[in-house]
C-alpha cells in the first residue's frame, strides 16, 4: 500500500479548490478545501494513521475536516 504524505493531499484539496472557483463556485466549498489542506499541513500524524486507527470519524474528527471532504 503507497502511502501518500500529507502535504500531497494537501495540495490535491488546494486543486480541487481551485477547479471549483474556475467552475464558478466562490462560496463555501472552495473555502472549505483550503481549510481542511490547512489542517492535513498543520498535523504531526499522518493522515493514513488516523484512518488506520480511526476511520473516517477520526477524519471527520480533526479540525476544519467535514465529511464531504474527508470523503
Amino acid at each position: 500500500m503507497t502511502i501518500i504524505a500529507n502535504h500531497e493531499i494537501a495540495e490535491q484539496l488546494r486543486r480541487m479548490a481551485d477547479v471549483l472557483v474556475q467552475q464558478g463556485d466562490r462560496g463555501f466549498r472552495p473555502a472549505a478545501y483550503r481549510r481542511a489542506a490547512e489542517t492535513l499541513d498543520a498535523i504531526q500524524t499522518p493522515i493514513s494513521e488516523v484512518l488506520k486507527k480511526e476511520g473516517m470519524d477520526g477524519l471527520v474528527g480533526l479540525p476544519t475536516m467535514r465529511e464531504r471532504v474527508a470523503a
